[in-house]
């Protein structure tokens, strides 16, 4: 497939970008001598990710993990307590915004268990291209690898996995949503630009958002429901009850 006209970073740091979804799906082994295999590839111990900062957790008023989420999936990053300065940076973040993440992997073998634990070695603030890039890259990435493997279930579903994040890429252009008469398949793009369309300074009603969806063609129900697995990506957010803003 054609990837969108995104491309990473010039000084992306040298290290494997993956995505939530091929890190959390489990069959993670250690590899002799460092790094990490996945069923899709192997790895060094070092990974670069972009996404949405959606919750801080707290211990003694301080931040001590971070979940971030991508369009595949959601990460939970483990803030050192030795690690003052990262702290820090994670304090400053406000919830939700995007980030970019170079961490460490750690596998932690339990009750005959592989469990993953992500330690970040650096914190930064960044944007949507930022992320948009990174995803482009980490999808190009895991084709590649995908193509080289034989055909199976798990193989499928990493590949719709990733085409469906793929569609979360905005493109440079602004994405107009013209008012049609007849009913019409209403893509996540679309609704993300209604929303951003409606919106004042504190969001889009979400009462509004649903009533223009349905000039495109888009059920209530269906929107709802799109919604929330919007939000649950972390594409948007809801400040208030009544409000609805594009992260």
């Amino acid at each position: 497939m054609e990837l969108p006209n995104h491309h990473p970073p010039s000084r992306m740091p040298a290290a494997a970008c993956l995505t939530a979804w091929e890190l959390t799906g489990g069959n993670l082994s250690a590899v002799s001598g460092g790094g990490f295999r996945t069923p899709y590839g192997t790895f060094s111990d070092t990974i670069f990710f972009a996404g949405t900062l959606t919750e801080k957790i707290l211990r003694n008023n301080q931040p001590s993990s971070l979940r971030v989420s991508d369009p595949t999936g959601v990460l939970t990053l483990s803030l050192p307590p030795q690690n003052p300065a990262l702290i820090r940076a994670a304090d400053a973040l406000d919830t939700p915004c995007f980030v970019a993440v170079t961490a460490t992997v750690k596998l932690r073998a339990y009750a005959g268990k592989t469990y993953l634990e992500l330690l970040p070695d650096l914190l930064l603030p960044a944007d949507r291209k930022m992320r948009d890039a990174w995803l482009c890259c980490a999808a190009a990435g895991a084709l590649a690898r995908l193509a080289a493997l034989p055909p199976s279930p798990g193989r499928k579903e990493f590949a719709d996995v990733l085409v469906n994040a793929l569609a979360n890429v905005r493109d440079d252009e602004p994405v107009s949503v013209p008012v049609q008469e007849t009913p019409s398949a209403v893509t996540d793009v679309q609704l993300l630009a209604v929303i951003t369309e409606l919106s004042g300074k504190k969001g889009a009603p979400i009462a509004d958002v649903i009533t223009r969806a349905g000039t495109l063609g888009m059920t209530e129900t269906d929107c709802k429901a799109a919604l929330a697995r919007l939000m649950e990506e972390g594409e948007c957010y809801t400040p208030t009850t009544e409000l609805i803003k594009v992260a």
